[in-house]
Order: structure tokens, then C-alpha cells, then sequence
């Protein structure tokens, strides 16, 4: 961890000090003792510690020491729905009220924003909170939410409690930032996502706010407003380089050749991440790659040859003994491995080994160690971090991403049609940000194996639907894919929750459920149709049927019903949207296949030349 002076320690402590005060003086009986180690004299300096923990980061830049986040943050900005203009974000004050999930993409910094809010909380005295930061990647089926949160307590010397949680998040002074719910195991998907409704349903008191990249779960939680994070333009160019202390001259020069490339890299230069690979490229090869597959393969190469170039003549040596091709060929077909098997962006030393056997068998002349390999990815590469006792993390999850889509795109044409055959119809979860990737690196097979297999047909199952713009049709269809949809309301009229949702790795599916979440939460929104909820939950709608939750400590009501009460224009509107949508995208992928089959009657062109001059 970063070394933390002991003025910080003593200025963060002195923020928290009211606030450890008052919950000391507020508790009782058991809770009371097991917050006395907080109240003495250097009880708030032991809370600060723990906290100041949030700060430290290992980066790009810094692969094999922890940085602070305040020494390189860039002030992020958010888009503010009601006026639709950019507010920068520098304490929490500043983030519309309520619960909240931060939503942005590949690399847009939320992990790193997300670290900023818990550090501006603990030094915020108009605020008055404690920051519970978790990274809910760590989360397994033996540690949920709770059980993190118990963790860290402990770790300042508290004697964790149910009694104890529930006393500290109902008091108001206790704020959840929870980072990365993209990153959340399948395995745990389900039961998080209940725990956090859970949570916010018992604990209005305590602020929660979630990071995620778009179109997951989380998002579709009500109770929980949507806020984007605002992507880097030209003019953030030049600062954003400042706080990564490159040098003026070597800005200019970066700037200019941005500005005057072609490439598409230079149109995507809109996340932190990216900004940054692009610094790393363009330092080694003096010009930026035209295109996205060439910028991923050279920085393959700029990772493995970054520490040695200052070193004339020297040219270090792999661990693994392989070329830099071979080693690349055998990282994609590991990343690829990494998701099949169902790890995560964190592996333990079993899951490490396990993949890379899995690897070598499709990664040809590739043999090698595990123990070198791991070597050359962490300690060389730096494509991968060591984190805790027989851990390795990615550096980042669109690595692993992109490389696992690599593996994929130089792979046989049998192996990518079994791939893109599975990814659409059995794992959809597992490989949909992989698929993003190779809509962009292998466009001709993921347009003619994946959108045309499965897309038209579901868009002609839409159009007739829509066309035919029957009631009892379109309940039918919602019913088919989810069979007891609805929304669970508080006892004011207040939406809670959406579901439940059947679990389903059809990416047709989860393609349409996207569409009709947002049907769901428009369909409550003004005065007068919570007004007619509550009158529902008192049993004053004639033919609405309302079953009460325990779970939830609300009332469920089923989409039949809520037809019923709100009528069905807002469904109708939504799947419009995705028929529109998904035309579009079915379009683009047909188009794409033409060019290439075009492409491939040059062949034949020649022979019937050939045969003509006999």
C-alpha cells in the first residue's frame, strides 16, 4: 500500500470524528461497546487507515508499485439528464440524490471514480459518512455483500453483528459504493443482485451506489436512478496528459498526431484507458495504428518491450522461451480458456493452471512452463497484476476480452463456427462483451454465423407482432420469456423492483429484455399512477390481483395486471424501438457479408478466364 503520512491520517481522522461521535453516542447495550474502540482517542485515526486503504492503485503506468489515485485522477464528469449538459463530479454531494448506478463503458474510469468518491466522502465534513468501498469481483458463493462489509469492519477492530450493520446503515451515516457489478461471478449473479435489493429496500437510510458497464441486471433495478459518465473529448486531451505528468513537448506532439490521423484509434480515443494505451503506443512506434486490431497488436508487443527500451542493445529474455508471437498465441487462446471455464477477471492459483493447460491443447508449439508464462504475462508484460496470496487479476477486463476475441478470429473456420453457434445459443452471458469485440475484429464471421443465425427470425417475430397490435398477443409473448414478470411496490405506490426474470443465456432474449425494462420503469411515473397503486394495494381495483412479499416487504404486481391498470402503449413503443434497432444492425451485418462474398468471386473470375484462353 502506498505509504500514508501521518498529517492525512490525522486530517482524515478529524473528518470522521463527528461522525464516529455521533453514532457512539446514538447506540446502545452491545452495540455501544463494540464502537467503543472507535471513540477513543485514536479510534477515528484506525477508521481513516482503513479507509486511506481505497487509495492505493496499481495503474498502467505503474504495474509494480501501488500509486495514489489523487496523484493522476481526472476529474470525471457526469450527464445530467434534465438539462442534458456535462457536470463535473468532485464530491459526492455533487451526484444527483438517491440510489444510483454509475453507468459507462470499456475503460471510462468508473473504478477509478468510484475510489475518488469514497476518498472525497472520508475527507468530507459537510457530508458526514463513512465509505464502504467493495469491489464486487471478490464476491463468491463464501463471501456476499454483507459478509465484505463485516470484513472490513473487523479489519478496524470492530466486533461485526447483524445488530451492528443494521444500527450503522440505518443511521444515515453509512454510504455503499460498490464497484464493478459487470464484473460480478454468474455463479453469485443472482443472489448480489437480490442482496442489494435487499439492502436498499430495508435500509432506505444508507446511500448505495453501484458502477456498471450498460445493459446489466443492475440497471434494471427500480430504486436505483441511471447516471452516465461523460466520455473524454479533443479538449480533455491535453489536461487528462498533465496528471499523467507527460511531458509538454511530448503532448504537443501526441495531440497533433491524434488530430491529424485517420485512424479509427483516433475516434475512440474517449476513455481513460484508451487515452492511455494510445500514450503507450505512441511513445514505442511514433504513429498511431489505423486500425483497432493493429492498435491491440501493437500494444501486445509495446507491453513486452517497454522496460528495455532505454537499454541500447539489450533485448530481454521471455521466461517461457517463447517468441513474442508464440507467447501472444498462446495469452489469447489462455483468456479464451479464462471464460469458458467460467472464471473471472481474478484467478487463484488453481483457476491460473487450469486455463493454461486448457490453452497449450489449442495453442500449437506454444510449450512452456506455467510458472514462466505467468512470469512473462505478470512481471513483464504487466498484462496482469499479483493481488493477495495466490491471486492474479487482469489489468483490466477488456484485455482479457479482447485477446479471448483474438483467439476466436485467428481460429479455423470450424472452431469459430462452433464458437459463435454456442455464444448464441447456450452461453450468451459468458462471451457478449467478447462478442463486442469481434463485431469489430472478425465482422464477416460475426456478422454471417451470429446476427444472421438467429437475428432475422426473431425480427420477423417482432414485426408480426407489432403488426398485428393484439393485447392478449403481446401479454402472450412476455409471459413466454418471463411467466410471473411484474413490479413489487412499496405500500406508498413506490416501484421497489422488476421481476422476477427467468434465467436465460438467449441472447435474443436478453437483447428484448433490455427494451422491456424500460417499458416497466416508464410505466409509473406520474402522480396519479401511484395514486391508482396505492389504491390497488388497498384492494380498491376492481379485477387487480395483489400478492404481498415478505422478501421484498412489498406487493407484487403481475404484468397482466399492470396492462390492466396503465394500458399497453408504453410495451408497444419499446419493442418499436428494438425492431428499429435490430433491422439496422441485421442490415449492416448482411451488407457486410455481400462485400466479403464478393471478395471471393475474384477467384473464380480468374479461372473462367484462364479457361477461356485454352
Amino acid at each position: 500500500m502506498v505509504a500514508v503520512s501521518a498529517a492525512i491520517i490525522s486530517s482524515v481522522a478529524r473528518a470522521l470524528s463527528p461522525v464516529v461521535a455521533d453514532l457512539y453516542k446514538g447506540a446502545k447495550g452491545k452495540i455501544k461497546e463494540s464502537l467503543q474502540i472507535l471513540s477513543v482517542a485514536n479510534g477515528a485515526k484506525r477508521l481513516a487507515r482503513g479507509l486511506l486503504k481505497i487509495e492505493s492503485v496499481k495503474t498502467i503506468w505503474s504495474p509494480d508499485k501501488e500509486l495514489s489515485i489523487l496523484d493522476f485522477y481526472y476529474p470525471s464528469r457526469i450527464c445530467n439528464d434534465d438539462d442534458n449538459e456535462e457536470r463535473e463530479v468532485k464530491r459526492i454531494g455533487q451526484l444527483p440524490d438517491g440510489n444510483l448506478v454509475i453507468q459507462g463503458i470499456v475503460g471510462q474510469g468508473k473504478s477509478i471514480f468510484m475510489r475518488y468518491l469514497a476518498s472525497a466522502a472520508m475527507r468530507d465534513e459537510e457530508c458526514c459518512v463513512i465509505p464502504i468501498f467493495l469491489e464486487l469481483r471478490t464476491l463468491s458463493a463464501k463471501k456476499n455483500i454483507f459478509q465484505s462489509i463485516g470484513k472490513f469492519f473487523e479489519s478496524v477492530g470492530l466486533e461485526f453483528s447483524d445488530e451492528l450493520f443494521s444500527y450503522l446503515a440505518s443511521s444515515g451515516k453509512l454510504i455503499l459504493l460498490l464497484d464493478g457489478f459487470d464484473e460480478v461471478s454468474p455463479d453469485c449473479l443472482r443472489d448480489t443482485l437480490e442482496e442489494i435489493e435487499y439492502m436498499q429496500v430495508k435500509y432506505p437510510e444508507m446511500r448505495i451506489i453501484v458502477s456498471s458497464r450498460p445493459s446489466n441486471d443492475i440497471q434494471m433495478v427500480s430504486g436505483f436512478r441511471v447516471v452516465d459518465l461523460s466520455v473524454l473529448n479533443s479538449a480533455d486531451y491535453d489536461p487528462f496528459l498533465r496528471k499523467l505528468k507527460v511531458a509538454t513537448a511530448k503532448r504537443v506532439e501526441l495531440i497533433h498526431a491524434i488530430a491529424e490521423s485517420s485512424s479509427t484509434v483516433g475516434g475512440i480515443i474517449s476513455t481513460p484507458l484508451m487515452m492511455t494505451l494510445v500514450v503507450l503506443v505512441y511513445e514505442a512506434e511514433r504513429e498511431i495504428p489505423p486500425t483497432l486490431p493493429e492498435f491491440f497488436e501493437k500494444m501486445f508487443h509495446v507491453v513486452f518491450t517497454r522496460h528495455d527500451r532505454l537499454k541500447l542493445g539489450f533485448s530481454r529474455r521471455h521466461y517461457s522461451g517463447l517468441s513474442e508471437r508464440k507467447l501472444q498465441q498462446l495469452f489469447e487462446a489462455f483468456c479464451f480458456m479464462v471464460i469458458q471455464s467460467g472464471s473471472g477477471r481474478s484467478l487463484t492459483g488453481e483457476q491460473f493452471n487450469e486455463a493454461f493447460d486448457l490453452a497449450l491443447d489449442y495453442a500449437e508449439g506454444c510449450k512452456c512452463d506455467v510458472e514462466d508464462f505467468k512470469k512473462d504475462i505478470v512481471k513483464v508484460a504487466c498484462l496482469m497484476l499479483e493481488e493477495g496470496v495466490d491471486v492474479v487479476t487482469f489489468l483490466h477486463k477488456s484485455i482479457l476480452e479482447y485477446y479471448a476475441a483474438a483467439f476466436i478470429k485467428h481460429s479455423s473456420p470450424e472452431v469459430a463456427s462452433l464458437f459463435y453457434k454456442e455464444a448464441g445459443v447456450d452461453r450468451y452471458r459468458s462471451w457478449s462483451d467478447v462478442l463486442r469485440f469481434l463485431a469489430s475484429i472478425d465482422s464477416y464471421r460475426y456478422s454471417k454465423e451470429y446476427i444472421l443465425q438467429g437475428g432475422p427470425d426473431f425480427l420477423k417475430m417482432l414485426q408480426d407482432l407489432i403488426a398485428a397490435e393484439k393485447k392478449s398477443e403481446l401479454l402472450k409473448f412476455i409471459l413466454s420469456i418471463h411467466s410471473e414478470i411484474g413490479i413489487c411496490f412499496e405500500a406508498d405506490g413506490a416501484p421497489i423492483s422488476y421481476g422476477p426474470l427467468n434465467p436465460t443465456n438467449d441472447p435474443w432474449v436478453n437483447y428484448i429484455d433490455n427494451y422491456l425494462m424500460r417499458a416497466f420503469f416508464n410505466l409509473v411515473v406520474a402522480e396519479s399512477d401511484i395514486e391508482l397503486v396505492v389504491r390497488a394495494i388497498k384492494g380498491n381495483v376492481e379485477g387487480v390481483i395483489v400478492h404481498e412479499d415478505e422478501d421484498e416487504e412489498g406487493f407484487n404486481i403481475h404484468v397482466r395486471d399492470l396492462m390492466e391498470m396503465f394500458g399497453v402503449e408504453g410495451f408497444w413503443e419499446k419493442l418499436k424501438e428494438a425492431e428499429n434497432d435490430l433491422r439496422g444492425q441485421i442490415l449492416i451485418a448482411e451488407k457486410v457479408v455481400e462485400i466479403q462474398d464478393k471478395r471471393k468471386m475474384i477467384f473464380s473470375k480468374r479461372k473462367t478466364k484462364a479457361g477461356e484462353g485454352v
